[in-house]
């Protein structure tokens, strides 16, 4: 399951696992299975937490560290790493710091570049800060105790001084924990996560999508809360944090400037049983006395607010989140400006980190996937991030229908293309019916973006009956991620009529 999880998840926008499999004396089949799966991780485009602590409890001994130092040497390279995560609960076990210390040291100095990190489980990070970078959290409350009790470790560690991680319970039926956390406690725990800074959330399962975590629908709730943090990660991760109040003590919020100068801001009501109506202010906002605020991820939804001093008026149930947008009115991104394609930069999207507007043919392999993506744009603040984790196992996106276009007129399409390492290539298959002698064209992606064009002549109408369905087909031939922003079909404007 481990080997297989990566391919399983990556569709539902989650990037980082961290497989129980460490080793302080690992054979041949250790090696290549842990080979394969940083491998497989790679073409899911995941990160790997990479689990050291078969070593927590041991020496240090020249055979111990030796085990070690090959295990740093051989993976310190790959692009798969995250970190390399040296203990588990240390405080709880009563592991001295000073067992850890060596271990710590060598592995900085064999691998600088990435972080070496510890989860704790009973408030005793601080006796540990000299042997890490990271401090993980795995406060497990349920049903002992509320969700919410989750405040208390997080507010502890983010005292400390270094980045910290997010570990939410999604497990229980035995041991200490009676049953496994609800899909709105999950909800409520990541959030807060989030709302104390967490940098990363990694929940902790053994045999997921069922068994353990046993419940299907709380699995399904950590997926749909994978897309939102996907969707929220360029405000939370590199947009400066504002000052919040709140009317109600059962509310926590918190208020962050986006790439475009929009606040985004989430909330969260750490009541159980009890309905809160709140006003949040974010005095310090950079908005105009235009600016609205919308629901991130419940777009229907008008919400109240003052702009003249910066207040959200609004209601939730208990344990429920919500996560607004403030900015100033903006154009529509449908058929705008003569541009018949629609939702051409992707920011159109009723559903967490994935545009609307396109039928997908999917891949053979699960890990090939496509997501909006709110840290790289060209044009408004979403471009589209397309990912094939190996050569001709792409999604295909077809763009919604155009309207029906002029025989013989000159129409110029284009497309801003940006890879992750350069090199990628991208297919776009016209539709020969609708635009005679133009099949196709493959675009070569560089690390910058780039601004493609073509010019295409439509032929008969009669392939388009409906409006023209089917016109343009989509998806990257090599393997790799790309992002694709502002795709437009216009009349050229230097058009003349074809004879």
């Amino acid at each position: 399951r481990d080997l297989a999880l990566p391919s399983i998840e990556a569709t539902h926008g989650m990037t980082l696992t961290s497989p129980y499999a460490s080793s302080s004396s690992p054979d041949a089949a250790w090696w290549d299975a842990m080979d394969a799966f940083m491998d497989k991780a790679l073409n899911a485009s995941f990160l790997v937490h990479f689990q050291l602590i078969a070593f927590e409890t041991r020496g240090n001994d020249k055979a111990t560290l030796a085990n070690l130092t090959r295990q740093i040497e051989r993976y310190k390279q790959h692009p798969a790493l995250f970190a390399w995560y040296l203990a588990d609960e240390p405080d709880g076990q009563g592991i001295d710091p000073s067992l850890l210390a060596p271990k710590y040291e060598l592995i900085k100095q064999l691998d600088p570049h990435h972080p070496v990190s510890m989860v704790f489980c009973a408030g005793g990070a601080s006796r540990y800060l000299k042997n890490l970078d990271l401090i993980m959290v795995d406060p497990y409350p349920i049903p002992g105790q509320s969700a919410s009790a989750v405040i208390g470790p997080l507010s502890q560690v983010s005292r400390l001084g270094k980045p910290i991680m997010m570990v939410p319970q999604a497990f229980g039926g035995g041991e200490n924990w009676a049953r496994a956390p609800s899909a709105r406690e999950e909800r409520l725990m990541t959030y807060l996560g989030l709302l104390y800074g967490s940098v990363a959330i990694q929940y902790f399962v053994r045999s997921a999508p069922i068994g353990f975590p046993y419940a299907a629908s709380a699995w399904s709730e950590i997926r749909t809360l994978a897309a939102e943090t996907m969707e929220l990660t360029a405000p939370l991760a590199a947009g400066k944090r504002l000052h919040v109040t709140t009317s109600s003590e059962d509310i926590v919020a918190g208020a962050w400037i986006d790439r475009d100068s929009s606040v985004v801001v989430l909330v969260a009501n750490i009541a159980g049983r009890v309905s809160s109506s709140f006003n949040i202010s974010v005095p310090d906002a950079p908005w105009s006395s235009t600016a609205l605020v919308q629901s991130v991820f419940e777009g229907f939804e008008d919400i109240p607010f003052n702009a003249t001093d910066g207040t959200i008026s609004d209601s939730l149930r208990g344990f429920e989140t919500r996560a607004y947008r403030i900015s100033s009115p903006s154009r529509s991104d449908a058929f705008a400006g003569g541009n018949l394609v629609y939702n051409p930069s992707y920011e159109i999207r009723v559903n967490p980190a994935v545009p609307d507007g396109n039928y997908v043919t999917v891949a053979d392999d699960d890990a090939a996937t496509f997501f909006s993506d709110g840290r790289l744009s060209v044009d408004g603040l979403h471009s589209l991030r397309l990912h094939a984790p190996s050569t001709g196992n792409s999604l295909a996106l077809s763009p919604y229908t155009l309207p029906v276009l002029e025989e013989g007129r000159s129409y110029t399409f284009s497309i801003w293309i940006r890879g992750s390492i350069g090199s990628e290539v991208v297919r776009f298959t016209f539709n020969a019916e609708i635009f005679p002698g133009s099949v196709q064209t493959d675009l070569r992606a560089t690390t910058s973006w780039q601004q493609h064009s073509l010019h295409l002549v439509p032929g008969s109408m009669r392939a388009c009956p409906y409006g023209c369905r089917g016109w343009l087909r989509y998806g990257l031939t090599t393997a790799g991620t790309v992002w694709l922003d502002a795709m437009s079909l216009q009349l050229s404007r230097t058009a003349a009529l074809v004879i």
